[in-house]
Order: structure tokens, then C-alpha cells, then sequence
């Protein structure tokens, strides 16, 4: 497992050890969802959920990316020997939060921070897709994207009821919409999916 491009291209990261139920994103599924992000992850914040060993985020910060928060449970310590290693552990660019990917969620908003680009790969076949989605509501940027990481096999949902009704809010209300899926691309067993607002 390796940055794929950017300022740190090429360096080795620490993977889970054996019996782990980490599942890190693939180098090959990385380096799809950063050639369709693209110029855009320049200078733009980033929401690492599930972070796992941090490779995705860690992408991020190589690339560009002005804020770089990753969320995880138990493999914190993964994450930091990563940023360690990557001689940014103490970057102000890079937050590690310690927690579980809901809780963390509903902290932020409290903070009122939002993000232009939420990753989110929840454990597989738990069915916290659907919960996930719905949670980034108050943090995802308005013309933010929702990337979910997902076995190709569940089905995504279509759409996220994020409006206390189930009509498109009025303009100026200051309510957002439902996010909306607007793309999937299948990687192997791997599939990306794309929300928008």
C-alpha cells in the first residue's frame, strides 16, 4: 500500500497486521476516485470517515488537499504511525479524531464545520450505508461531493432525505435537499459511489 501521487508519490505506508478487519482501499480503487476528483481536491477540505490505516486521507494531503480530517474508531494509532512516517503527524493541515464515524459526525456539525469532499468507507455488509449518507447532511458543503465506498454487490441508496419534508425545500430557506447519487464505478469487488446535493 503506497501514496499514489502528489507530493508524497511512491511512499510504502504501514498496512493492518495479520487477523485485522481493517479492509484498506485498494491503491488501484485510490488512484480511480483521485484521477475523478482531480484538480478539485486542491486547496479543498477533505472528511476521511472509517479511515482505517488513513490512505485515502493521507492521499489527500499528498495531493493537495488544504484540510485533512480522518475519523476512526480503533486503528488511531495505525493512522498516526502513517502521519509519522509521512513527517506530517503534527501538520495543522492533518486532524486524526479518534471516534466512531456517527458520533464524529455529529461533533463536527456542532463545530459548524463543512467539507467539500466526505469519503466514507463503512464496514462492508453492516449495512451502514444508508445511515452514513444520511449523517453527512449537516458537514458536506453545499456543491460538495459524498464519495461511498461499497462491495459492488449493495445496493446504493438513490437519493438521502435530508429536508424535514419530502418536497425540495424552498429557495432561500437554508435547507439543503436530499443528496442524490449521482455516479458509480466499479473497481473488482470495489464500487464508488458519488453523492451530490
Amino acid at each position: 500500500m503506497r501514496i499514489i501521487g502528489g507530493d508524497f508519490k511512491g511512499t510504502v505506508l504501514y498496512g493492518p497486521g495479520k487477523g485485522s478487519r481493517i479492509r484498506p482501499t485498494s491503491d488501484k480503487v485510490r488512484e480511480a476516485l483521485f484521477g475523478i476528483i482531480g484538480s478539485r481536491i486542491k486547496d479543498a477540505s477533505f472528511l476521511d470517515l472509517f479511515g482505517g490505516t488513513g490512505a485515502v486521507g493521507f492521499e489527500a494531503v499528498s495531493r493537495g488537499a488544504s484540510d485533512v480530517t480522518i475519523v476512526e474508531a480503533d486503528s488511531i494509532d495505525l493512522i498516526r504511525k502513517n502521519g509519522v512516517k509521512l513527517k506530517i503527524e503534527k501538520s495543522e493541515q492533518l486532524h486524526l479524531v479518534r471516534s466512531d464515524a456517527a458520533e464524529a459526525m455529529k461533533m463536527i456539525e456542532k463545530r459548524g464545520e463543512m467539507f467539500d469532499f466526505i469519503f466514507a468507507d463503512p464496514p462492508w455488509h453492516e449495512g451502514y450505508e444508508a445511515e452514513t449518507i444520511k449523517n453527512v447532511a449537516g458537514i458536506l458543503a453545499s456543491d460538495g461531493t459524498l464519495i461511498l465506498e461499497a462491495y459492488y454487490k449493495t445496493k446504493p441508496p438513490e437519493t438521502s432525505k435530508m429536508s424535514k419534508t419530502s418536497e425540495m425545500p424552498e429557495p432561500d430557506s437554508g435547507q439543503k435537499p436530499g443528496l442524490r447519487l449521482k455516479d458509480s464505478r466499479r473497481y473488482g469487488d470495489t464500487a464508488l459511489h458519488f453523492y451530490v446535493f
